[in-house]
């Protein structure tokens, strides 16, 4: 049982390391400038960025219209 919960403990931080250290092996092994990394990530990120951002800006117009148009109808409702 005590294996069991150091392996729970730890076993999250020994995957990701071992995920890391595969990943920088095989970069290496590729031949990958490994300096360039930094700014592949950042680029990525940034992308990312502007599509979450473009994506609320879509949701909020859609609410926004949709608010609008029930305030016209509850106007034009009214003016029966």
């Amino acid at each position: 049982m005590k294996v069991i919960n150091v392996s729970k403990k730890y076993g999250n931080r020994a995957l990701a390391g071992a995920a890391l250290m595969t990943a920088s092996a095989a970069a290496l092994a590729d031949g990958t400038d490994i300096s360039g990394i930094g700014t592949q990530v950042a680029t990525e990120i940034a992308k990312f960025a502007v599509m979450v951002s473009a994506i609320g800006a879509a949701v909020l117009s859609v609410i926004v219209l949709m608010q609008g148009f029930r305030m016209a109808f509850s106007m034009v409702k009214t003016a029966k």
